[in-house]
């Protein structure tokens, strides 16, 4: 059984709320998670009308890029990883939704910034750190200390440890920093 994005679209328009705008932040932009899984998994549900209608994606990452290097790369992960067929009206509307930020505070700042400005108003924010584990604090630290904390929530990729007490530090450190 196939189900298109017209199906969705119908779907939600009978039975899901509206969603907030959203700048979402990709921190391992160019890594093989994002390659693989979460820039197609992006585009799929995007298709599919299960994003927010209004709606910006900033990769970050140590690698240097711009705007257009992270668009060929984003466009390269969708050939090769992407399940369903991707036309110019689809790329269309997702490149022009991606923009790249270098990994530090004040340029993350700016851009996400710069997308709500490109929104036209405040958004939610949702930091994905597919990034190693003993960088997620000092991620989560930097994100309070330049004020990107309010209206975000934090998602990490990578498991924190190997028993309950290995767990327990970087978890409680990312909690207790403030917004």
């Amino acid at each position: 059984m196939t189900v298109s994005a017209g199906d969705v679209a119908r779907e939600r328009a009978g039975r899901l709320p509206e969603l907030d705008p959203h700048v979402i932040v990709l921190f391992g932009a160019t890594g093989d998670l994002a390659r693989r899984k979460l820039i197609p998994g992006l585009f799929d549900l995007g298709r599919a009308g299960l994003l927010p209608d209004e709606y910006r994606i900033l990769g970050t990452s140590l690698d240097e890029l711009d705007d257009e290097g992270f668009r060929e790369h984003a466009r390269g992960a969708l050939r090769e990883f992407c399940r369903l067929q991707i036309g110019d009206e689809d790329w269309r509307a997702l490149s022009e939704r991606l923009a790249f930020v270098p990994s530090r505070a004040d340029a993350l700042a700016a851009g996400v910034a710069g997308a709500e400005q490109a929104i036209g108003r405040e958004a939610r924010r949702l930091h994905y750190l597919s990034v190693p584990p003993s960088a997620a604090g000092p991620i989560v630290r930097a994100l309070g200390g330049a004020g990107l904390g309010e209206r975000a929530r934090v998602i990490t990729e990578k498991p924190f440890g190997t028993d309950l007490e290995s767990t327990s530090t970087p978890s409680g450190r990312t909690r207790t920093t403030p917004p």
